[in-house]
């Protein structure tokens, strides 16, 4: 399993290295270098894993779906609350950290909602999962998550990315598909793109109202439903497997590590 997991962080050091390339590029030569830090990785591991892996249905399995629906709301308030969290902390600092999002809305969020979920999801779900849950379906998620928070090199959005890397990493397992952690990562960046653009108003307001009173019914709903779904998250999640971090990936973590701190100081 190490040396998988070397292989799969090695792929994500690719990854981070042409992103942190592309932000330094403009232009067409800019939008290339960003997709291609996706695409690059994505087709090695599925041409070193073409038959090693386990195939992740496209449809969810029929006995996830009341996991799915009762969970979504939850989900999406403990990732906002952890980003909001988040924020305070950079505002101590003086930082923030806000995604233009000026041009048509349309365009923004093709940009910064659809294509990052679905490359993402390739990048940081179908496939370490996929390659890793033969193993431990525990370590599979974990790992999954932990690199999915530092390949965002932003020491704003580490916290709630692993927070969110393990949520969609169970309901992947769980599911037995790619599609309800791709729509909820759509969501969620649908959500911030429309929070930043249209982000002033009482409206606001009554969106987190209107969140939380959905967060209560659906934890309510959780709570009435535990015994049928608890075993499914333990399923997931536990094991007796130990967790260990094999040598790529704690270089992995140590790399993504040091670009945020340098993006961080450059936001000083």
């Amino acid at each position: 399993m190490k040396r998988d997991v070397s292989i799969i962080a090695l792929c994500d050091m690719i990854f981070i290295l042409l992103l942190a390339l592309s932000g330094s590029l403009s232009g067409e030569i800019g939008i290339a270098a960003y997709y291609l830090s996706y695409l690059i990785p994505i087709f090695a591991l599925l041409i070193l894993y073409r038959d090693k892996r386990e195939k992740l249905l496209v449809v969810p399995k029929k006995d996830s779906l009341s996991f799915v629906l009762i969970a979504f709301v939850p989900f999406l308030s403990v990732v906002i609350f952890i980003s909001y969290l988040s924020s305070l902390f950079l505002g101590l600092f003086g930082v923030t950290n806000e995604v233009d999002v000026s041009g048509n809305v349309f365009y923004e969020i093709l940009r910064h909602a659809l294509l990052p979920s679905i490359l993402e999801e390739l990048l940081f779900r179908l496939l370490p999962i996929g390659i890793l849950a033969r193993y431990s379906r525990k370590n599979a998620v974990l790992i999954s998550a932990l690199l999915f928070a530092f390949a965002h090199c932003n020491f704003f959005q580490i916290p709630y990315a692993f927070v969110a890397g393990v949520a969609l990493g169970v309901l992947t397992i769980i599911s037995g598909s790619i599609i309800p952690s791709f729509l909820f990562h759509f969501v969620n960046n649908l959500l911030s793109v429309i929070i930043l653009k249209y982000g002033t108003g009482n409206w606001v307001l009554v969106f987190y109202l209107v969140l939380s009173v959905l967060c209560l019914i659906s934890v309510a709903s959780f709570v009435l439903l535990r015994r049928e779904l608890m075993p499914k998250i333990k399923e997931a999640l536990c094991g007796e497997e130990r967790f260990e971090i094999a040598g790529g990936t704690a270089i992995f973590v140590i790399m993504a590590a040091l670009i945020a701190i340098i993006n961080f100081l450059s936001l000083i």
